[in-house]
């Protein structure tokens, strides 16, 4: 009875064998108690991103945007595969846009009073019968997106070999191939961040997700908030220092280079897990996440492509 106490995940939100009694979850369960792990919703809330019904309209390129009022466009992240490491920086965002691709969102007020431009390009969505589709048409304007203010950070929904949190300097909107992460009161978002770039919140991503075949890794926001991670607070300003050296890390593709410091820094050196529980960890992830990528291993350089 007691144990049932520390179980991060309501019964009512496991799913598939999530709630099986593994070694993983067991250890996960024990460093909680220890006061090591905490649970993330506790810290963060995690939303969906946007539907936009008809993501091929309404995410746009810097020439399909020329001539649309700028108060319409916002500044957006697709996919985490368009975002190279850890921090979404502006400098990002200019070169994925600079290289055409889709990065601006289009997000128009029900009431707002339209260009020349902006009115033709929404007549081009009516020919196109995108009023009647199924999104579009339970929004009370078709075309007025949601506007949310940008999240402190994103995660990933779907990934292949490792999920990502990713701190969002730049203020980017994203729609639902990606969640929001906004902290409460009194929470550091890179802290947050930083508690999840190590081997414990991968091995809980493998317990909690839903393995959906051919390797990928879904990532449901109820389900995640019941994710333990490793919160270090009392790291102050070098929670950030050690996301700058991990993005370096994750850019020159050297993510398990990343993983490892994270490891080290928040579990080791300012959570002081032994080292005798960290190789557990590490063996425990491991065997979820090749128990996970086997099928999939033949296609190993799609699979790490496949995050969205």
């Amino acid at each position: 009875d007691d144990d049932n106490a520390w179980v991060a995940e309501p019964a009512s939100l496991r799913w598939s064998g999530a709630s099986l009694p593994t070694p993983g979850r067991a250890l996960l369960r024990e460093l909680q108690r220890d006061g090591v792990l905490r649970r993330l919703g506790d810290l963060v809330r995690i939303d969906s991103g946007i539907v936009s019904g008809a993501n091929h309209f309404f995410q746009l390129t810097a020439a399909r945007a020329a001539g649309i009022d700028p108060a319409f466009l916002r500044p957006l992240l697709p996919t985490a595969n368009a975002n190279p490491g850890l921090i979404v920086r502006t400098t990002d965002w200019q070169a994925w846009r600079d290289a055409g691709k889709p990065s601006f969102l289009l997000t128009i007020p029900p009431a707002a009073k339209l260009n020349r431009a902006t009115r033709a390009y929404l007549d081009d969505g009516e020919r196109q019968g995108l009023p009647v589709r199924a999104t579009c048409r339970r929004r009370p304007v078709w075309y007025a997106l949601p506007r949310t203010p940008a999240p402190a950070a994103l995660l990933t929904y779907l990934c292949g070999r490792l999920p990502r949190m990713l701190l969002n300097d730049a203020s980017v909107t994203h729609v639902n191939a990606l969640h929001s992460v906004r902290p409460r009161a009194g929470v550091n978002t890179a802290a947050v961040a930083a508690s999840f770039l190590n081997t414990a919140a991968l091995l809980g991503c493998e317990l909690l997700g839903r393995h959906m075949g051919n390797g990928v890794l879904k990532l449901e926001p109820a389900e995640v908030e019941n994710l333990l991670v490793a919160y270090p607070p009392h790291l102050d300003d070098g929670d950030r220092a050690l996301l700058d050296e991990a993005d370096a890390l994750w850019r020159a593709g050297r993510a398990d280079d990343a993983i490892a410091l994270g490891d080290r820094t928040v579990l080791r050196e300012a959570l002081g897990v032994e080292v005798q529980v960290m190789d557990k960890l590490r063996r425990c992830y491991e065997n979820e996440r090749d128990r996970r990528c086997a099928p999939a291993r033949v296609r190993t350089a799609a699979l790490n492509e496949v995050e969205i």
